[in-house]
């Protein structure tokens, strides 16, 4: 005899008897109509069991001792309080027990639960194991696919246990959709959990950021402090400066990553005194000023007025999570943090006059930053095209996987964005694919101007320690005049981005009318070497001016030519 003949034969069948047809429906197994009706303590009994249940399994996610929240679990019964009252006003009133058939229905949502519950966690807990291993990105993508699958099956549990209890058809479905929807509603976006990491007295502080008058103050103060110390520009070389803007709070990889890229950036490029760094962290609150678009924009306009905006370059790095929009996150609850987009960045700068720039995204779909960024004067690279997401932006990460690649690994073994971009990208596509990535590659994009390639290619040499004497100098297309200028250093001869790099100041440049058919550099290297035409670097400048030549980097830093 199986079990849903004994319930339905058991003139008063017991809670026992009530949970092995609640399995059976769970099971999608045949049962009979249901005749029967659930005593209210049978009911108690069941939903205690399956509170009991749900609170163990809630409790195994959450890893090491914790607190107990009552609230919240009382909370998490919102979505059955509001199906019963649904379905009181849903079932046909011609029943004349109509309250019964309610107390049952709910009684066999509550025992059908029980195997889906158990499914349902043993899934996420295999999800959250899989964290930061070569599974991780497939178990993301499994679990994606069995939450709908699990949906779907107890959608269909629910709509079964109506129908056994004689509701229509419509009244039926129209139940479970609503029903459905407003528990994927609520897990997705409220998901009150009755457990939580107990209370660690030292790290309170991290949780909870209060806004009062006196931190406003000090953030404000502390802007300033970081604004005032900004280094002034050394006119004997260009120089990097940078800002890095990290504005997600809630997850700590931001932070770590803004840390590092600073560091990189401080000792490779020697920018010791020309970085500001903007990150929104509960850790930072007393140390770094908060990274808002109003920030960033009063720290651009700070930096355009203590750099050489004709031979310095701007770099702006920004760590977040991306989305389809191409907004940049941001967030630092309680304090409101506007999200930035590509086009307010590309205002900040207009505005404040930053011709050379070097900007890089770290957040997924940042390749969408590319064309309303992209200049002759700027280099442009993104973790990821305009359609794929990123990687490694995870609680748990310490880096993500561009900043990783590219700032930490790459720069610290090249001064040149352009090789290091290059050198990045493969190391990226493997990781990605050894964690499993779902979506494919992130496909990370790389624009750069014509314009910026040579002060690039100084600002490496001056990094490298190489006394940067001044930039070629190329003809505009269609100009008959032909200026150039050489780039001067002391350890010998060097090719620089294309450009002729001489040993010593022996030879400042040369100006003249380039041969028909020839290539301008070639001649250019030709008479450097024979010493022909030779003049100060401050003139060929003019000269780039007066002969419609354009001039792809500034001649001769230095402003008083080359002894």
């Amino acid at each position: 005899m199986t079990p849903d003949q004994t319930l339905l034969q058991t003139k008063t069948p017991n809670a026992l008897d009530w949970l092995r047809m609640g399995s059976r429906l769970a099971s999608l197994l045949w049962v009979p109509q249901i005749s029967q009706r659930m005593a209210a303590q049978h009911f108690l009994l069941v939903l205690v069991l399956i509170s009991a249940v749900e609170l163990a399994l809630d409790r195994f996610q959450v890893k090491g001792a914790a607190d107990f929240d009552a609230r919240n679990w009382l909370v998490s019964w919102v979505p059955f309080t509001i199906t019963a009252l649904l379905a009181w006003l849903a079932f046909d009133e011609r029943w004349t027990h109509h309250t019964g058939r309610v107390g049952t229905a709910l009684g066999l949502l509550l025992a059908s639960s029980l195997p889906i519950t158990v499914v349902g966690h043993s899934l996420l807990h295999i999800s959250s194991a899989t964290d930061g291993t070569s599974a991780q990105g497939l178990m993301a993508w499994v679990a994606y696919v069995m939450y709908w699958v699990v949906v779907l099956w107890a959608a269909l549990v629910t709509l079964r246990i109506y129908r056994l209890l004689d509701m229509t058809w419509k009244r039926a479905l129209a139940l479970t959709v609503v029903t459905s929807a407003m528990s994927i509603v609520f897990q997705t976006h409220f998901y009150p959990q009755a457990w939580r990491p107990a209370y660690d007295p030292e790290s309170a502080t991290r949780k909870l950021m209060r806004l009062d008058q006196e931190l406003f103050e000090s953030q404000s103060r502390l802007l300033d402090a970081k604004i005032g110390a900004i280094a002034n520009q050394d006119p004997n070389k260009p120089e990097l400066y940078a800002i890095v803007y990290a504005p997600y709070a809630q997850e700590d990889v931001f932070m770590k990553e803004a840390a590092m890229v600073q560091g990189v950036l401080e000792s490779s490029f020697a920018a010791k005194g020309r970085v500001i760094s903007l990150v929104n962290n509960i850790q930072t609150t007393q140390t770094l000023a908060w990274a808002t678009p109003r920030n960033l924009e009063r720290s651009i306009q700070a930096i355009a007025k203590k750099m050489d905006k004709d031979n310095d370059v701007l770099l702006i790095y920004m760590t977040s999570h991306g989305a389809s929009d191409f907004k940049l996150a941001s967030n630092h609850w309680p304090l409101e943090v506007p999200a930035l987009t590509p086009q307010d960045l590309a205002s900040f700068l207009q505005q404040a006059g930053i011709k050379h720039r070097v900007v890089a995204i770290s957040a997924c779909y940042s390749g969408g930053w590319i064309d309303p960024l992209k200049a002759d004067d700027a280099l442009v690279m993104t973790a990821a095209d305009a359609t794929h997401t990123s990687y490694g932006c995870g609680s748990r990460s310490e880096l993500t996987f561009f900043g990783r690649a590219m700032f930490d690994e790459a720069l610290r073994k090249t001064h040149s964005f352009e090789a290091a971009f290059a050198s990045a990208v493969p190391v990226i596509k493997q990781r990605e694919e050894e964690a499993g990535k779902s979506d494919g590659f992130s496909n990370p994009q790389i624009s750069v101007g014509a314009a910026i390639k040579p002060v690039l290619g100084a600002v490496a040499a001056g990094a490298e320690g190489l006394q940067v004497r001044g930039y070629l100098v190329a003809p505009a297309p269609g100009s008959k005049a032909a200026v150039f200028g050489v780039v001067g250093l002391e350890d010998g001869v060097h090719n620089l981005d294309g450009g002729l790099v001489l040993p010593g100041a022996a030879v400042a440049g040369v100006r003249q009318e380039p041969d028909p058919g020839h290539d301008a550099q070639a001649q250019a290297r030709q008479a450097a070497l024979g010493g022909e035409g030779r003049a100060q670097l401050g003139d060929l400048a003019d000269q780039a001016g007066e002969g419609g030549a354009a001039a792809v980097g500034q001649a001769d830093v230095q402003r008083g030519g080359l002894a």
